[in-house]
């Protein structure tokens, strides 16, 4: 059986493109699921480590640590604040750079 050429569609050059822009939003939304996960545990553990208001209320494992935890504890929530700026600048740069490299 022979196939007219003429009538078969002509080939997209954008489906190709398409498809790799597709793949380039999945890895960003990965990168940007791994990051907030990352924040998340940082967050904790920043929250665990320094969160504490009193000598008492410290875990024995980090009572050797105290007089920097009850000095850093006031502070907590604008570290916790610069450490949300940060990985969101982060990652809006690195959205930026794989935009331009799509495009």
């Amino acid at each position: 059986m022979q196939v007219d050429i003429r009538m078969l569609p002509p080939k997209n050059k954008h489906l190709g493109e398409v498809g790799e822009k597709m793949q380039s939003l999945s890895g960003g939304g990965i990168k940007t699921m791994s990051f907030i996960v990352l924040l998340a545990v940082s967050l904790s553990l920043l929250n665990f480590i320094f969160g504490w208001k009193s000598f008492e209320e410290i875990p024995l494992l980090l009572q050797p640590f105290s007089n920097i935890i009850l000095l850093i504890n006031p502070y907590l929530v604008y570290i916790q604040a610069v450490l949300i700026f940060l990985l969101g600048y982060w990652l809006s740069t690195l959205s930026k750079k794989e935009e331009s490299n799509v495009a």
